[in-house]
């Protein structure tokens, strides 16, 4: 493959996210099985700004990914998407090696606010050795209070 190949499939998958018809979310997904890890994280943060739901499943399984740019992104889009169905695989998401992505698992959890996720993060905020993610499950901790503590 030709590396302005992958930049003309990123252009496409950026521009595809900015068109914001709910058309284009699953030619988005299905670029998530791209082997480019550059076009896969376009198509994840076109897919947080749809803001679609069908997006969630698929960007879980990429929590899985052995590719660290990818577990990262896909942390960020299902926080940025919000949506109650991916509080399990980021509260899994709060073990994996990289502290980067236990990062931003655990803002994507404050994001989401669901108060399942206020017992998983205790745990790692107080195993965190990281400066950087212990802030941030600090950070998602205190807006999980909110959440709990707000009227619904």
């Amino acid at each position: 493959m030709q590396p302005r190949d992958v930049d003309v499939r990123i252009t496409a998958t950026s521009a595809l996210g900015k068109i914001g018809d709910p058309r284009v979310v699953d030619p988005l997904i299905q670029v998530l099985d791209d082997g480019t890890p550059k076009a896969r994280t376009a198509a994840m943060y076109a897919l947080g700004e749809s803001g679609d739901t069908r997006a969630v499943q698929p960007l879980a399984d990429n929590l899985r990914s052995e590719e660290r740019e990818i577990r990262v992104s896909a942390a960020s889009t299902l926080g940025q998407i919000g949506d109650t169905a991916a509080v399990d695989p980021l509260i899994q998401a709060l073990g994996d090696s990289d502290s980067t992505v236990r990062g931003n698992a655990a803002y994507a959890l404050g994001q989401i606010g669901d108060t399942r996720a206020v017992q998983p993060l205790i745990k790692p905020l107080m195993n965190e050795k990281s400066t950087t993610p212990r802030q941030t499950v600090e950070e998602a901790l205190q807006k999980l209070a909110g959440a709990r503590d707000s009227p619904i």
